[in-house]
């Protein structure tokens, strides 16, 4: 009887253990996400820095073409 009582005394401990856990698990997977989402925002700007680059060699052909004929 007095080992299911320790154990019963135990039972908060553990949970809070088992709350720490879970709450560090979900940190770390967070954390995970940021990282893949600040690498797909870096690949964006670096495509819109390529494209509005593209955009302007555009617009620089179009205005010489314009002043040639």
């Amino acid at each position: 009887m007095k080992c299911v009582e320790n154990s019963m005394n135990l039972l908060p401990e553990l949970n809070l253990n088992l709350q720490y856990e879970e709450r560090s698990n979900r940190t770390h997977l967070l954390q995970k996400e940021i990282e893949l989402v600040e690498t797909q925002l870096g690949e964006l700007k670096s495509k819109h820095a390529e494209s509005m680059r593209s955009l302007c060699e555009v617009n620089i052909y179009k205005q010489q073409a314009r002043h040639s004929m």
